[in-house]
């Protein structure tokens, strides 16, 4: 098939102008009334057509300082957000959701956030995943992120799946300080548990061999007082007094 011909815009526009002028011969010719109201038709017209450019404008505006503000929030909240592909790839981050991992946002995009996640806890990462983008509700689980192979921080995920369904919005909140408490806190329940065990075993020892040396000092016809004494004698010294 021979390729159509490129188009003469001159004799296009020559070939235009000579239609126009064959149309403007049996047109009647406009009195000056119906010249006025074109005119002013034409007036109004271009008017509105400003008033639009305006609004358009005053809307382009609006739209670049809602999208503006809308960066700070995001770039700058104090939780890490994070949208990822359902095989999870790192779709988009936020300033601080690169933080946490410890590297650079600019490579982290397209990387898979499995990698920056404790191995124990990738199979777990995996099931949020498929829970997230099977369910209309939100779904949560915590993870362990992972920097240079050392457990860095701990995280409480929470994720939405995307109104498209494609894909999982995430938001991360570091946990690190509240679980190190709560271990701190559970360690000293154990101990102090532990202490009140030996306490308690050891005021029931000491219940215990009083009446056995209240017995003995009966049968050897000492006085009452001996056994109190024996007993005194066999605590610890006090501690001497710590230098200040």
């Amino acid at each position: 098939m021979k390729p159509k011909p490129a188009i003469d815009s001159v004799a296009l526009r020559h070939a235009a102008e000579a239609r126009l002028k064959e149309q403007s011969a049996t047109r009647p010719a406009l009195n000056e009334p119906d010249l006025r109201r074109l005119q002013h038709e034409f007036e109004v017209h271009q008017i509105e057509l400003e008033m639009q450019n305006e609004e358009l404008r005053a809307a382009q505006l609006q739209s670049a300082e809602l999208l503006e503000r809308y960066t700070e929030l995001y770039d700058f909240a104090p939780v890490g957000y994070f949208t990822f592909t359902p095989e999870g790839t790192v779709h988009a981050m936020n300033f601080l959701g690169a933080t946490l991992l410890g590297i650079a946002r600019g490579r982290l995009m397209g990387r898979g956030f499995w990698e920056f996640v404790a191995e124990a806890d990738r199979g777990v990462f995996r099931n949020f995943l498929v829970r997230v983008l099977a369910s209309e509700v939100k779904q949560s689980c915590e993870l362990r992120l992972s920097h240079e192979g050392t457990v860095s921080r701990v995280v409480q995920v929470e994720g939405l799946r995307s109104p498209d369904g494609h894909e999982c919005r995430a938001a991360l909140l570091d946990i690190t300080e509240r679980k190190q408490a709560a271990e701190v806190l559970q360690r000293h329940a154990a101990l102090m548990e532990q202490f009140n065990r030996l306490t308690v075993g050891r005021e029931l020892r000491m219940i215990e061999l009083k009446k056995e040396v209240d017995e003995l000092a009966k049968l050897a016809g000492l006085p009452p007082r001996y056994a109190l004494e024996f007993l005194d004698a066999q605590q610890p010294p006090p501690s001497p007094p710590s230098a200040p």
